[in-house]
């Protein structure tokens, strides 16, 4: 078995869990048509989706195309390993940070870990990138995010 069939399987096992959980998220007077579970459940049709098809292409490459070399696997598996670490040390950041700071920090350290070099185009890309988020989820979807300690850590420094 091949790892993006592997992959592609996780991929679907998530999505059907995560659908699970936004559908028993309780709705509010305040809710629109589309609730608060909309979003999350569209997000888990499309790893679902998107787990398929990579789940489909992988055999259909599996019949075409003799096994490659399992050393690349390996070394993939690694990477996709300190991927997911990354974002554990997302979930980890977030509150104590905030959104916006961790989002930035999340956007250098994983284009690092990809092969990037520190520059200044790293660091407008991260800023510009975790902007543009910020943008997206609070003033266009109206989606509160983490502000994190940070904020009253510095406050209370001042006084």
């Amino acid at each position: 078995m091949n790892r993006d069939l592997v992959t592609a399987l996780i991929g679907i096992t998530l999505a059907v869990g995560y659908h699970i959980v936004a559908s028993n998220i309780a709705s509010g007077l305040l809710a629109d048509e589309v609730g608060p579970d909309g979003l999350p459940r569209i997000y888990a049709w499309m790893l679902g989706g998107l787990s398929t098809l990579l789940g489909v292409r992988a055999l259909l490459q599996q019949r075409t195309q003799p096994t490659g070399d399992e050393g690349e696997e390996g070394r993939a598996a690694w990477r996709a390993l300190g991927l997911l670490l990354i974002a554990c040390a997302y979930v980890a950041a977030v509150p104590v940070l905030g959104y916006t700071l961790t989002i930035a920090v999340i956007i250098a350290v994983a284009a690092l870990y990809q092969g990037g070099r520190l520059s200044w185009s790293l660091a407008l890309t991260s800023v510009l990138g975790a902007a543009a988020l910020w943008y997206v989820f609070v003033y266009l979807l109206h989606i509160a995010q983490p502000e994190g300690m940070l904020p009253d850590l510095i406050e209370r420094l001042r006084a």
